[in-house]
C-alpha cells in the first residue's frame, strides 16, 4: 500500500492528515466515534481491507492535488471567468442566475473554481466543511459566494467562452494574442 501511496505523490512539499476512525452504529443507526488513531495502520489485513484502504488513499490524493498544473488550471479558469463575467455585464446579457456574480472579484472567482475542482476530485470522500448545508449558517466572506453558486445550479463551464453564444468577441481575442506575443518576447 506504501508503494502504492507514493506513485499518487505528485509533488513532495504536499500536505495531508489521515485519520483512522474506529465507529459503531446503535439501533438507531446513530454513529458512535470510539476512537481516532492519528497514525492508522495501513499494512492489510485482508484483501477486503486492504482495498477499502488504497481506495481511500487514493481519494485522498486527488483532493490534496496541489500541484503547480493544478495552480495554473485554477488561475486560468478565474481569469477567463472574470473576463466572460465582464463581457456578459458590458453587454447587458448577465443571466438571472449569474447576478451574484456581478461585484465578484478575480479572487472570489478562484475560491469558487477551487472550490468546485475540489468537489470534481473528492472521489467517494464527503465534504465535511464547507458544506451546503453549513454555509447557511456561516456567511462569512467567501463562504457567501460559494452557497450562491452551488444555490445557483452553476457549472465551472458556465463560465468559459464556448458557453458564450458567439464566443469570444474579437476584439478581446485580438488583444490577448498580443499580451500572449508580448509573453514570450519577455521569456
Amino acid at each position: 500500500l506504501t508503494k502504492g501511496c507514493s506513485a499518487l505523490v505528485k509533488q513532495r512539499s504536499n500536505a495531508f492528515e489521515f485519520l483512522g476512525c474506529d465507529i459503531m452504529f446503535t439501533n438507531d443507526y446513530q454513529v458512535r466515534i470510539l476512537e481516532i488513531n492519528h497514525t492508522p495502520a495501513l499494512s492489510p489485513h485482508t484483501n477486503l481491507e486492504n482495498q477499502i484502504k488504497a481506495d481511500s488513499v487514493k481519494d485522498m490524493f486527488g483532493v490534496v492535488d496541489v500541484t503547480n498544473e493544478r495552480k495554473e488550471r485554477v488561475k486560468m479558469l478565474s481569469n477567463e471567468a472574470k473576463e466572460v463575467v465582464n463581457h456578459l455585464l458590458s453587454t447587458n446579457s448577465l443571466p438571472k442566475k449569474m447576478k451574484f456574480l456581478r461585484n465578484a472579484t478575480t479572487k472570489d472567482f478562484w475560491v469558487v473554481i477551487d472550490t468546485e475542482l475540489e468537489n470534481d476530485q473528492r472521489g467517494n470522500l464527503t465534504r465535511v466543511l464547507p458544506n451546503v448545508e453549513l454555509l447557511k449558517y456561516q456567511l462569512h466572506n467567501r463562504n457567501y459566494l460559494i452557497q450562491e453558486w452551488w444555490d445557483s445550479g452553476l457549472s465551472l463551464y458556465d463560465l468559459t467562452w464556448e458557453s458564450i453564444p458567439g464566443g469570444k468577441p474579437e476584439e478581446e481575442e485580438e488583444e490577448e494574442e498580443e499580451e500572449e506575443k508580448e509573453e514570450e518576447e519577455e521569456v
